[in-house]
């Protein structure tokens, strides 16, 4: 897979964020994490669907409408996998 320059920023801050995470729980315990650590961790998650193409697998219940929903809850896949959740047009 090549990173085009928006994808390697991502995952450099994404990797940053992540060990500022881990070093404030090593060295302090989690009643030390603040909000703002892991708020910076959560919007880069987000952030990685859209850069690399990660979607949600489908979920195999269907909602009130017959359609299948996404597996938020599962792991995730790229999004030209065949378990891929789909917008439908």
């Amino acid at each position: 897979m090549e990173l085009n320059e928006e994808q390697k920023k991502h995952l450099l801050d994404l990797f940053n964020a992540g060990n500022d995470f881990s070093q404030s729980y090593r060295e302090s315990g989690i009643k030390y994490i603040t909000a703002w650590e892991i708020e910076k961790l959560l919007d880069l998650l987000d952030d990685m669907k859209e850069l690399y193409g990660i979607a949600p697998t489908t979920s195999e219940h269907v909602d009130n409408s017959g359609d299948h929903y996404p597996n938020h809850w599962a792991d995730h896949v790229w999004s030209d996998d065949s378990r891929a959740w789909k917008v439908k047009d």
